[in-house]
Formats: structure tokens, C-alpha cells, sequence
């Protein structure tokens, strides 16, 4: 007689109503104790672990000299030893890097261009599944402007496996 079988017994054996025996089970089990569980496994879930990080008022050449807030969000490869961890650091050098004016990458780019081609060489540099990033354009006064209320813009493009970027609470831009 195995486990449950001897819980089923004691417990029916103190039923006073007409309930279904595999009722009673379930209900009196889960109260005294019982498990109509076979087999107990530990769950093996899959680690992720992912890293972002945020550059605040970065100045740029780029449409009449905008600046730009860029967050960026990134997930590791599963299989990387200790030492396979990118530097962060190396991670926004090669972001503010890509973001300067060259020949492929004109001063007037549309800020979704330079988004995708900033997140595909990253994807291609660094041992990661996914990144997103977000590049947050911030408003140039104009003294001519008869726009009173300037509106900051995002682009945000996002490859491969990777969380949506979340802003800390309280964190002002």
C-alpha cells in the first residue's frame, strides 16, 4: 500500500457526507497533508540575465546638433563562462561610437536608420541573444519656433530575445 492509498483510507474513513472518493481525496489530502504527486522533481528553469544602462544628454552632430538620451537593454548568451561577460562599458563606447557622423551614416539619417544599424552591431559584436535600444531625441529651441510646447521622440528598435526596456521609478530625464 503506497502513500496515498493509506491517506485515502484514513480520510475516508472519517467522511461523514456523500462526497466522490476522489473528492474527498483532493480535498482532505490537500488539507492533511497529503500529495497526489508521484514524483517529486525540482524544476529546472533556464537562467536569463540580462543588463541595461542608460546615456543621459549625449550630444550628437547629427540634425542640428540634437541630443540624446540612449537606453539600451541586453540579454546574455545562456552558455557564458565568467570570463565571457561583456564589459558594459565596452558596450556604450561601441553605442556612442556608432552614433557619430561618417560617410555611411550621414549627419541628416533618420533616427530609425541609425536605431536599427546601431542594435544590428551590437547583436553582431558582443555575445548576446537580444538588445533593444531606444534612442530619445530631445527638443531644440529654435528662436523663429512658434511651436510652445517641444516634444521629445523615441525610436525604439528591438532584436532578438530580450526584455522591453523598463525606466527606474523616479528617474528623470
Amino acid at each position: 500500500m503506497n502513500r496515498l492509498t493509506s491517506c485515502k483510507l484514513f480520510h475516508l474513513a472519517h467522511v461523514r457526507w456523500a462526497i466522490r472518493p476522489t473528492a474527498a481525496v483532493l480535498l482532505l489530502g490537500l488539507v492533511g497533508g497529503c500529495s497526489n504527486q508521484i514524483t517529486e522533481k525540482p524544476v529546472q528553469a533556464p537562467v536569463v540575465q540580462e543588463f541595461q544602462f542608460q546615456v543621459i544628454n549625449h550630444q550628437t552632430p547629427r540634425q542640428e546638433g540634437r541630443k540624446i538620451n540612449l537606453l539600451l537593454r541586453y540579454r546574455y548568451r545562456q552558455d557564458l563562462a565568467s570570463t565571457e561577460y561583456p564589459d558594459w562599458a565596452k558596450v556604450r563606447t561601441a553605442a556612442v561610437n556608432f552614433l557619430r557622423v561618417r560617410p555611411s551614416h550621414p549627419q541628416d539619417e533618420y533616427w530609425e536608420v541609425l536605431n536599427e544599424g546601431l542594435v544590428r552591431d551590437l547583436y553582431s559584436s558582443f555575445p548576446i541573444v537580444g538588445v533593444v535600444s531606444q534612442l530619445q531625441v530631445q527638443p531644440v529651441e529654435h528662436p523663429k519656433s512658434q511651436d510652445t510646447n517641444p516634444v521629445v521622440y523615441s525610436s525604439i528598435t528591438t532584436l532578438g530575445e530580450v526584455s522591453p526596456i523598463v525606466t527606474p521609478q523616479g528617474f528623470k530625464m
